[in-house]
């Protein structure tokens, strides 16, 4: 680096990105950079890369700029737009799985019932694992979704087991079911 420029202000990679700038505007714009320095970050990245402050401001001064930067505005927006788009499509077809689910529990005879265990807990798990093949299927089927996220699958999988408690409990009135776990408060399903 030349000295004249030794007291000059350097922006590193992320300073540009944070002014505006993406990879492709740094590029073609300011092609080489002007000194490196070691990231104090994590080494395993290699060096950061920096550029002299007048040189951005130069390069930030053309029209060139103002045309990429536009560019980028407008490509930010579409993939915005986008994923909007992919999130509401995911959020339908998950509603829909869900609302598919209307397990229909034809409650054993009265002379099974009564060989269950006296223990409502007990008799609970017992009538559960009885009828648990519907929602088994069920979950099984969550792959007809594709790939979830952990937190999808969780809460699918929540709602799933309710909608499977309340056809337990109507199909067993007197059964006394705990009260399931209240869904989330963002949850759209």
């Amino acid at each position: 680096m030349p000295d004249d420029h030794d007291d000059e202000t350097l922006l590193a990679t992320f300073d540009l990105k944070q002014r505006g700038w993406t990879a492709s505007m740094i590029q073609k714009l300011l092609p080489q950079h002007d000194d490196t320095r070691e990231n104090r970050l994590n080494k395993k990245y290699g060096r950061v890369k920096l550029y002299r402050e007048s040189r951005v401001q130069d390069a930030e001064s053309t029209g060139a700029y103002a045309e990429l930067l536009d560019k980028a505005i407008e490509a930010s927006e579409r993939a915005e737009k986008a994923r909007q788009t992919r999130a509401r499509k995911r959020e339908r077809q998950i509603r829909e799985f869900l609302e598919d689910f209307d397990p229909v529990i034809v409650p054993i005879s009265q002379t099974e019932q009564e060989a269950l265990s006296a223990s409502m807990t007990r008799r609970l798990k017992q009538l559960w694992e009885t009828h648990e093949m519907i929602l088994s299927q069920q979950l099984s089927r969550m792959q007809v979704l594709g790939k979830m996220t952990r937190e999808e699958r969780k809460k699918v999988t929540a709602a799933l087991k309710e909608r499977y408690l309340e056809a337990l409990q109507e199909a067993y009135p007197d059964l006394k079911v705990p009260e399931a776990e209240p869904a989330s408060e963002d949850e759209d399903w």
